[in-house]
């Protein structure tokens, strides 16, 4: 199906301001709404003339809405009243658009949004567009030179705003409600040190806890001053800084060491320790992945669940810093554990005479297999055993013919009682025959607090000797098998 693109150009009403900018006031323009429109001038929009809260269209730029819904370029406004509550703390708040329309600008549009905050002060930006579940940065970005989605999303992500003159400026690709925030400050040190706990409970590195690798991301910023409020972009003395990392065992490495950095000004960065990184530390702190001062492979071959700490020093008073977050990566290992036979390997069922009728012949076997569990680890498994037929000289009697049932419990032959190491479902029930793979002992995928332990059990064996069956000596093979999930 053929559909016209209706696109018109404005003649735009301008009212000559000392600042020398066109300004789109509410003379009406079309009485018709379109689907898309193209401004052909540099447009500038206020709720009123005079405000410092003002949106700059660039000249050329196309606005539609994510919906295709006809608009009119007079219903496009600025106001203080915004459709959906901001979930956090805010400084400043309007909406820009139109009401319950998501528009879509074919270029960034900058937002000039007046604050009380001072100069210097990091703020974030939300903003909340018709359809969208909450507040998010969609569609924000930093640089005037971010290409606009047709979907309204920006190609360039938004950093923070500095507040300069008591302003801030941001740019969008679409326009709804926009909520100025500011920036919680987690955590700051001057003149001191600064242990950050860091608690590791679970891993999702699909493998166990044991440490392969270990890389330390860290979003900071050096300031000039004491008010992490308001941090000053003046020199600080990023010199005085050092980090430092400690295991849940006790294991302390240095990651920079003090003197590394020097009192250059620096902004807010985030910091990449890697042992397979190229680059050294050195100059003014700057974003990238950078070798620490002394190996994280120290950590290799250790648990990874507990409380890790991350320590920075502070020697000089006056200029501190500001931690913003800390974050670990882990690597693990994929050992599943090993496997015990707790007993002689050797089953003995001892001398029977043939019969004219089938013998059932019993035995509980002590400590035959068990399951040593040497990492503690968070991953399911669960052991399976199943019987091949028995071969004499010149006769065989079928695996069907022996069958397990469950002791009465597990036997903890050493380390700590795990209630989540269980019985199969189907020996719970009674005899079971070992034709097939039968599920022994298991446990489930679960928080394992990094429990170990030497896990075994004493079975019922259940052998039938069919009747008539020829003397003979019988062997056969019982495999026992861990999988881990």
């Amino acid at each position: 199906m053929y559909r016209r693109l209706l696109v018109i150009v404005l003649a735009i009403y301008s009212i000559h301001t000392t600042l020398g900018v066109i300004v789109f006031a509410a003379e009406k323009t079309s009485s018709e709404d379109m689907q898309s429109i193209t401004v052909t001038n540099e447009l500038v929009i206020q709720k009123q003339t005079g405000e410092t809260k003002k949106a700059t269209l660039p000249r050329g730029t196309t606005i539609t809405t994510v919906s295709s819904d006809p608009i009119a370029m007079t219903d496009i406004a600025i106001n203080n009243t915004i459709s959906r509550p901001f979930p956090g703390s805010s400084i400043a708040s309007f909406h820009f658009g139109i009401t319950d329309k998501h528009l879509v600008f074919s270029q960034p549009v900058r937002l000039d949004i007046p604050v009380t905050s001072p100069d210097g002060t990091e703020l974030n930006v939300f903003v909340y567009h018709t359809g969208d579940e909450s507040y998010s940065q969609v569609g924000l970005t930093s640089s005037s030179n971010a290409q606009c989605l047709a979907n309204g999303s920006a190609s360039k992500d938004p950093t923070t705003s500095i507040v300069q003159n008591g302003m801030i400026t941001v740019y969008t690709c679409g326009a709804s409600d926009f909520v100025v925030s500011p920036i919680p400050v987690v955590d700051f040190v001057d003149n001191s040190t600064l242990n950050k706990i860091i608690p590791v409970t679970t891993l999702d590195t699909g493998g166990e806890n044991i440490i392969t690798s270990v890389t330390a991301t860290i979003d900071f910023r050096s300031i000039a001053g004491t008010n992490p409020a308001n941090p000053s972009n003046g020199k600080s003395n990023s010199s005085q800084l050092s980090f430092r990392l400690t295991s849940p065992s006790g294991t302390t490495i240095s990651l920079l060491n003090a003197n590394t950095y020097n009192n250059a000004k620096a902004n807010r960065v985030t910091v990449v320790f890697d042992d397979l990184a190229s680059t050294i530390i050195s100059w003014k702190p700057t974003a990238g992945t950078y070798l620490p001062a002394q190996p994280l492979s120290t950590f290799n071959g250790t648990n990874a669940l507990g409380n890790w700490i991350f320590s920075v020093t502070d020697n000089t008073i006056g200029d501190g810093m500001i931690l913003y977050s800390v974050n670990l990566h882990f690597i693990t290992q994929a050992t599943v554990g090993t496997i015990a036979l707790h007993s002689s390997s050797v089953i003995d069922l001892w001398l029977y005479q043939p019969q004219i009728i089938d013998q059932i012949i019993t035995k509980t076997l002590t400590g035959a297999f068990g399951v040593s569990d040497t990492v503690g680890s968070n991953t399911g498994r669960y052991t399976t055993l199943q019987a091949s037929d028995m071969i004499g000289l010149n006769d065989t009697i079928a695996a069907s013919n022996l069958a397990i049932s469950h002791p009465w419990a597990i036997v903890v032959a050493s380390g700590t009682v795990n209630p989540r190491v269980v019985f199969g479902t189907w020996i719970q029930s009674g005899y079971v025959s070992l034709t097939n793979p039968v599920t022994y002992l298991m446990r489930a995928t679960a928080p394992n607090s990094g429990v170990t332990g030497s896990y075994t059990t004493n079975p019922s064996f259940r052998f039938t000797i069919p009747a008539f069956q020829s003397p003979s000596n019988y062997t056969g093979v019982i495999t026992y098998t861990l999988y881990s999930y």
